[in-house]
């Protein structure tokens, strides 16, 4: 897996070289029992989509399912925050890469 820092504590987690139509931003806390059939049927639009994931610091393990779906689909990207700061900082920390 490639890595790249995207801020001072936060560690971007999969492929990054490539480019897709359509990037799709998920933040997620505590959906380890949603992930999984979210991105399967995301994946089965066929869209040239890059997914990147956001976990909010979940106790529940959603980052680890992540990282499992990541073995199978080379267009996820994950980002795990060390502590819960909410949606709104999600996406921008999940903007900050693509947008300076």
């Amino acid at each position: 897996m490639n890595h790249t820092g995207t801020a001072d504590f936060l560690t971007m987690e999969g492929e990054l070289n490539g480019k897709s139509e359509v990037g799709l931003i998920l933040p997620t806390y505590c959906e380890v029992s949603n992930i999984e059939k979210l991105i399967k049927n995301i994946e089965d639009l066929k869209l040239d989509v890059r997914l990147l994931v956001i976990d909010d610091s979940s106790p529940d393990g959603t980052a680890s399912a992540v990282r499992e779906l990541q073995k199978s689909y080379s267009n996820i990207l994950l980002l795990e925050r060390p502590q819960k700061s909410g949606l709104g900082t999600a996406i921008t920390d999940g903007l900050r890469p693509c947008c300076g």
